[in-house]
């Protein structure tokens, strides 16, 4: 496999899992995108290949949280006003993010699966809670 193949292989489960998550109401809220931008909300350059092809609003990007050594970023998606989009950058392995509507949004590294809810709404079952918006599951 090639690098180029295998660093688009974390983006095509992404898109699969998100394709196949829930329908999120269009009422969703995030209050950590309402904060003020920090140093910590700036992507790192492993970013660069996956978001040519993503649809991530680059104002509304906030850092929240760590799992292990797997950095999580969220933002709304400019494809819809519903639209929300997951950030991950696992530590050494490539960057990917996903996006859908609102509190649709899973995505998997392979490893780990990650999903976003909106503020207020439950944790999905057998999950460890990252940051009030994303969850491991599993």
């Amino acid at each position: 496999m090639t690098l180029r193949r295998r660093s688009l292989l974390p983006i095509a489960l992404a898109g699969a899992i998100v394709g196949l998550a829930g329908c999120a109401s269009a009422d969703a809220e995030f209050a950590v995108l309402d904060s003020e931008a920090g140093p910590e909300d700036i992507l790192p350059s492993a970013f660069e290949e996956p978001r040519e092809s993503a649809t991530v609003d680059d104002e509304t990007i906030r850092f929240v949280g760590e799992n292990g050594d797997t950095s999580l970023w969220i933002a709304r998606s400019t494809e819809s006003d519903s639209g929300m989009c997951l950030l991950v950058h696992p530590g050494g392995g490539d960057a990917f993010i996903g996006c859908g509507d609102a509190t649709g949004v899973t995505v998997s590294d392979g490893e780990e699966t990650y999903a976003l809810v909106a503020d207020g709404a439950s944790a999905p079952g057998d999950s460890t809670q990252i940051s009030e918006n994303v969850y491991a599951l599993g």
